[in-house]
């Protein structure tokens, strides 16, 4: 299975190698509404091609029928990438499409399988896709390297990055980790943001033996009992340890819990030509797709069931286990009292420091260069 977490250039794989990001903020006053395109001059047809390879959302009401969807015009079609094969994070876009509100707010969305959130950032800055449901600081660093997107809302606000170990090597703390032997993927910016973590617990980096092992190798060692513990996501990695231990129990240090807030996962990130173009689809892609995260949480069942119905090789039980670990982690401190969606420039302001530190020195850490929540709906 992709993981979110290998969303990052890859840094050096070392044991002391670098750390990711953290969390979200407030954005520009809203600008007026610009007036409505013609339905028949609203067709931006996106690309689906792929590369080389109970939380209220923001103004939360039943978005109407446009008027192109009553009066039976075609429908601007948007191809939307994620960042990786679909997993139980992004299953509110799927119930979305099963139930037909995109269509009903004047949109056909199709979803498209990503092979990781940096090319999938990429292709939504280079037009490939003028909109991607991807990780933040994917974006972050897309336009880090001159390419035009910006992130319109947050849809998981807190990362899903831990440290999982099994309950059995009684590792409660981040000070328990002491003396043992973590596996990690060299490409993920878990690992990247690892120092960081120990950092901010008073660890260093030589009290932690860690182990490269990249892929379903670091899941199998932690099942063969080659290491104590591995670095992951509770809504993803989880899941494979599970199965691959036959259900055995886990400690999970998030490291959010721990002194290193950044960035979730799943963010709407939007094309800026395509943002400047046609920003009526935009907020109308936006509502809907905040309105899935609620209806998700009342139906999962509906949900999960939309996703597989779109993605058939996707079991249900893992994409419902991975939906039920996704939900906590959809406000961050900073966004708690916010609707869903809504981004916070204290979280950004975090995230692109501990980017700035452990992952990119030349990036620029002001957060309205990649960020606003203009387009989110009117309260």
């Amino acid at each position: 299975m992709k993981r979110i977490l290998q969303t990052i250039p890859r840094p050096a794989i070392a044991a002391a190698t670098l750390l990711l990001l953290a969390a979200c903020g407030s954005a520009a006053p809203a600008p007026a509404s610009p007036k409505p395109a013609p339905a028949s001059s609203a067709a931006s047809v996106a690309s689906g091609a792929a590369s080389p390879k109970p939380n209220a959302p923001a103004g939360s009401t039943s978005a109407k029928p446009s008027a192109a969807a009553s009066s039976g015009a075609a429908l601007p079609k948007i191809a939307v990438r994620m960042g990786y094969k679909m997993i139980g994070q992004y299953i509110p876009a799927s119930l979305m499409i099963e139930q037909g509100k995109y269509k009903a707010a004047g949109i056909d969305v199709s979803l498209k399988e990503g092979t990781g959130s940096v090319t999938s950032a990429e292709l939504v800055g280079n037009g490939t896709n003028p909109i991607g449901l991807i990780d933040a600081t994917a974006a972050a660093l897309t336009v880090s390297k001159g390419l035009a997107e910006k992130v319109v809302a947050i849809t998981i606000q807190k990362s899903p990055t831990a440290v999982i170990t099994l309950a059995s090597k009684n590792i409660k703390t981040p000070k328990d980790l002491i003396g043992k032997t973590i596996a990690y993927d060299p490409g993920s910016n878990v690992f990247a943001l690892f120092p960081a973590f120990l950092k901010a617990n008073g660890l260093t980096t030589d009290q932690v033996k860690t182990v490269g092992a990249a892929g379903h190798a670091k899941v199998a060692a932690i099942a063969q009992n080659k290491v104590d513990g591995l670095l992951g996501l509770v809504n993803d990695e989880v899941f494979d340890v599970e199965a691959e231990t036959k259900g055995a129990p886990l400690n999970n240090l998030i490291y959010a819990d721990y002194g290193v807030p950044f960035i979730g996962p799943v963010s709407v990130v939007v094309n800026n030509k395509f943002l400047q173009a046609h920003p009526d689809q935009v907020r109308a892609f936006i509502k809907v797709t905040l309105e899935g995260v609620q209806a998700a949480q009342k139906d999962p069942q509906a949900a999960v069931a939309a996703a597989n119905k779109e993605f058939p090789l996707t079991k249900t039980d893992i994409l419902m286990g991975q939906w039920k670990a996704t939900v906590p982690l959809l406000q961050s401190k900073s966004t708690a009292g916010h609707p869903i969606g809504w981004q916070s420039d204290q979280d950004w302001t975090t995230t692109l420091n501990l980017m700035k530190q452990y992952i990119n020195p030349k990036l620029d850490p002001t957060p309205s260069l990649y960020y606003t929540n203009d387009y989110l709906p009117k309260q």
